[in-house]
């Protein structure tokens, strides 16, 4: 009898390193897998930190531009209050000048009047009382 040859240990050892190799590309794959999902785990994390900064951003702003809405509006109100106050004013002020022009003229009607009757002739034994209205109806400083 013949002993067996051992011509299938080289092929044994080809296919034991072949099967090595092909265990130590799947750890390497696994392993790149595993330290992609830690690094997605890590970007998702912090994608959700620059969210709540953004949110809080957003708060932030939206607050900021309240309190200036408020302000401006509280402003406003006061140009428009300040505004109808001098509107007020100068219609109150207006009013006051035509008074004092309808009355300037009516005083001046009463003395074209009396100097009219002072220089007719036809009224020469009133002159004196004439004389003396003439004199009630000019300016304090101009009665001579």
């Amino acid at each position: 009898m013949k002993k067996p040859t051992p011509k299938s240990d080289s092929k044994k050892k080809d296919d034991a390193s072949k099967h090595l190799g092909k265990v130590l590309d799947v750890a390497k794959a696994s392993m790149s897998t595993l330290t992609s999902v830690a690094d997605l785990g890590k970007e998702i994390q912090r994608t959700k930190q620059a969210q709540i900064r953004a949110d809080e951003q957003i708060f932030l702003a939206r607050e900021e531009t309240a309190r200036i809405a408020v302000r401006a509006k509280v402003e406003i109100t006061a140009i428009l209050s300040a505004h109808s106050q001098a509107e007020m004013d100068h219609e109150a002020e207006l009013k006051r000048l035509q008074n004092q022009h309808a009355n300037d003229a009516a005083l001046m009607r009463q003395r074209e009047r009396v100097l009219d009757k002072l220089l007719d002739g036809d009224s020469r034994d009133n002159a004196p009382l004439l004389a003396d209205s003439l004199r009630a109806l000019l300016p304090n400083g101009n009665q001579q």
